[in-house]
């Protein structure tokens, strides 16, 4: 699977930007035809991230396989390259980062694009099982 963030700059050889002012948040909704999904909340504990919204809740178990910092066409991502898999329920108290916003989501052309809006930034995010997807895409 694949998470590749709109990147706004490579800091250095392990840090990049993603966030983007809250002030383009209506351009993108607008542009990517994005529906709102609600508030979300995850923790992270180790590598198991959790998530629950207002109807869900899962709990998966995330292996890290690569980044790639990207510039193509003077747009720039990040490529996060992992696999998931289903983690048992638990019960939890101490995480390592807990993160709550709200999630505005569409799907086209097999790739979902999120943008998630949190207290003082965005991210946009494109999903998909397949790098080729990326590749082929005219999202961006």
């Amino acid at each position: 699977m694949f998470y590749i963030y709109y990147c706004k700059e490579k800091i250095n050889d392990i840090s990049y930007n993603i966030k983007i002012d809250k002030e383009e948040k209506e351009e993108l909704i607008q542009k990517y035809s994005l529906e709102k999904k609600g508030d979300y909340k995850e923790y992270w504990e180790n590598n198991v991230c959790i998530t629950f919204s207002k109807n869900n809740y899962s709990f998966r178990y995330i292996e890290d396989i690569r980044f790639e910092y990207l510039l193509e066409s003077n747009k720039k991502f990040l490529i996060h390259e992992f696999k998931e898999y289903p983690c048992q329920f638990y019960n939890f108290y101490k995480v390592h980062q807990e993160e709550k916003y709200q999630k505005y989501q569409v799907e086209k052309d097999g790739i979902i694009i999120e943008l998630r809006e949190y207290q003082d930034y965005l991210t946009l995010t494109l999903i998909c099982d397949s790098i080729v997807d990326f590749y082929h895409q005219t999202i961006f």
